[in-house]
């Protein structure tokens, strides 16, 4: 930090959930494909606010969320990683 306590840096911008899928074996288009799905918080602004932290700066981030299940996750991620999300 900068060394005054109450400073910080105010982040906004978007955040979404990304969802990667990844098939077993060769994809078959038209057709059931097994395989892994793995989702992970994302979006220019909270990739931002979330670097921002990890360099151990005060952040809050003003986003938009909605009422849904990634909603709720992103929201706990981010106050997991140190962000404030008061505002």
């Amino acid at each position: 930090m900068n060394g005054k306590s109450d400073s910080y840096i105010v982040v906004a911008g978007g955040q979404n959930m990304d969802i990667f899928g990844c098939p077993f074996n060769k994809l078959i288009f038209r057709d059931s494909n097994p395989g892994n799905v793995k989702i992970f918080p994302g979006g220019v602004g909270r990739n931002i606010a979330n670097n921002l932290s990890l360099l151990d700066e005060k952040v809050k981030f003003i986003t938009i969320f909605v009422s849904d299940f990634f909603s709720e996750y992103l929201l706990q991620d981010c106050i997991q990683i140190g962000l404030d999300m008061s505002e």
